[in-house]
């Protein structure tokens, strides 16, 4: 496992080189919040990304239906616990992916003999269509965490909860409100739509589709920065918190941009919550071999378990 780690240092201005793959088509947005559009898009592709389980994986999970707040509708989550472990990982996927796409994750962490608790938002996946936000998404994990707890009689102390890209946001907000888990691990994670990929925001097909004058003139308008500082803000969050935090991001990240991983972490240490950084040399956004690794390895660090 090759990895460097290092302590923070001052982001740089480079512009980070996009390689994200997939055809996200998007042309409509809102400057105050560019997200919106593009998380319902990002769903509707989840859709189509449903990955065959794996032989390893097809006997040990539990399929499990969750219904939502005052509705009839339920959420989808995946329970993978052969070893009936007492540690559990509650996994928060990102933008435009589902609880199938991390299938060689879940096996790493269960040979490790721990637990995984995998939460799919409503519109995502296997789940019907249906309009999301930042509110909704959040909701839905408060409802999975809740059925965690329900239905496993686990303690929260025992459960850490890990979150990719988007799902990195989504995972601080959570556990800003929930202080009794036992850690917050963020992988590739979204800072905030200051720190996201130039390019990536720029480009029509395969990012936010914003106009260049309008991108840069968000940037010079402080009420406007003021005003989108509302919506997927992992910093905020990270103010409340007082869990230990690590983070792993790849330095070539073209979306979520080391700068805005070198951010949290840096807000992270302000509050005394910052247990370990790791940034990677090699690697893009994606959950790749070697973030599994780290991310293996620090869970048996967390749990003081003794790697086979």
């Amino acid at each position: 496992m090759r990895i460097q780690r290092v302590e923070y240092t001052q982001p740089n201005n480079k512009r980070s080189q996009i390689s994200y793959r997939g055809k996200l088509h998007l042309h409509k947005y809102n400057i105050f919040d560019p997200m919106l559009h593009y998380i319902n898009k990002g769903a509707e592709v989840s859709r189509q990304r449903q990955h065959p389980i794996s032989s390893f994986l097809s006997d040990k999970i539990k399929d499990m239906k969750i219904r939502r707040f005052s509705t009839r509708k339920s959420i989808s989550a995946w329970y993978i616990n052969p070893n009936n472990s007492e540690n559990i990982i509650f996994y928060i996927h990102g933008l435009a992916k589902n609880i199938s796409n991390y299938q060689n994750l879940y096996e790493k962490i269960v040979q490790d003999g721990m637990g995984v608790y995998a939460v799919e938002y409503r519109g995502h996946g296997a789940n019907p269509k249906t309009r999301v936000s930042e509110k909704r998404l959040g909701k839905d994990i408060e409802k999975a965490f809740k059925n965690l707890l329900k239905e496993t009689g686990i303690s929260p102390k025992k459960v850490t909860v890990v979150g990719h890209s988007m799902g990195g946001v989504l995972a601080s907000n959570f556990v800003a409100k929930h202080q009794d888990v036992k850690s917050l691990i963020l992988i590739s994670p979204m800072c905030d739509m200051h720190t996201v990929g130039e390019r990536f925001v720029l480009n029509k097909k395969i990012g936010l589709g914003i106009p260049e004058r309008i991108y840069t003139m968000s940037h010079k308008v402080k009420f406007i920065q003021w005003l989108q500082n509302f919506h997927f803000n992992g910093l905020k969050s990270l103010k409340e918190n007082k869990v230990p935090i690590s983070i792993i991001h790849s330095e070539k990240d073209p979306i979520t941009t080391i700068a805005g991983a070198k951010r949290l972490a840096a807000m992270a240490r302000k509050q005394g919550s910052l247990e370990s950084v790791f940034w990677l040399e090699r690697g893009n956004h994606d959950i790749d071999a070697n973030k599994e690794d780290v991310l293996t390895h620090i869970l048996n660090r967390i749990y003081n378990k003794k790697k086979k």
